[in-house]
């Protein structure tokens, strides 16, 4: 059982910076996004690239303060394209699934 409930905190971890913002954006977008972010915050950046589940959670967490205070902007075409698709596909998935 507790190996589950650690997958599931896996699954959260890496949607995190989903929550916050609101959007869909999944770990390859994250990544792109981050590697220009970070030159300018190199520790962070040093610290995501050991991968460790610890530090990438963190860096989720600077990301989204950096864009919710609007130090940063999105820019990243490609993202903003699958931000429209998710919410497309959200409002089709919704409509599908059986209310009962």
């Amino acid at each position: 059982m507790s190996r589950s409930s650690k997958g599931e905190k896996k699954e959260k971890r890496k949607w995190l910076l989903v929550t916050i913002l609101g959007e869909r954006i999944n770990d390859c977008d994250v990544s792109r996004i981050l590697r220009p972010l970070h030159q300018k915050k190199k520790e962070c950046s040093a610290r995501i690239s050991t991968q460790s589940d610890q530090w990438r959670e963190l860096s989720f967490r600077y990301l989204a303060a950096r864009v919710i205070s609007g130090v940063y902007r999105l820019q990243n075409k490609s993202v903003e394209k699958e931000k429209r698709n998710s919410r497309m596909l959200s409002r089709c998935s919704a409509r599908t699934q059986p209310s009962h």
